[in-house]
């Protein structure tokens, strides 16, 4: 049974993942005796009548700089997957990435119509 957390900061030294960004600072929740990482599900709401103890106003984060952070992510991904099937396949080949999988597909013939389109 989980019974305590301990909110931590820290900073990423170098890039062990895609998810991290080397410089940036993180708040991570760790249980100090397990060790272990946690991060609060969809939805966990903090109440009560005075949170300003426990909460620092954050004045740089904001939407969009949690945005850019996520969409410069992508990018370096994506760009490393699109370089790597440039080298080493043909222009019809694509590769369909989910959470659970990655298919490497290639079209032998297409057609393109928007002529079934509806507004």
């Amino acid at each position: 049974m989980l019974k305590k957390l301990v909110a931590q900061e820290v900073v990423c030294e170098n890039r062990t993942s895609y998810v991290a960004e080397i410089g940036h600072k993180y708040t991570v929740f760790m249980d100090p005796v397990t060790g272990k990482f946690y991060r609060p599900v969809d939805g966990f709401t903090v109440t009560g009548n005075n949170l300003e103890d426990r909460f620092i106003e954050d004045e740089q984060l904001t939407i969009s700089t949690i945005e850019d952070c996520i969409d410069k992510t992508f990018e370096e991904v994506i760009k490393e997957v699109m370089k790597w099937l440039a080298t080493n396949h043909h222009p019809h080949t694509a590769i369909i990435v989910t959470s659970t999988a990655a298919e490497l597909v290639e079209g032998i013939e297409s057609v393109n119509t928007t002529e079934f389109l509806t507004d």
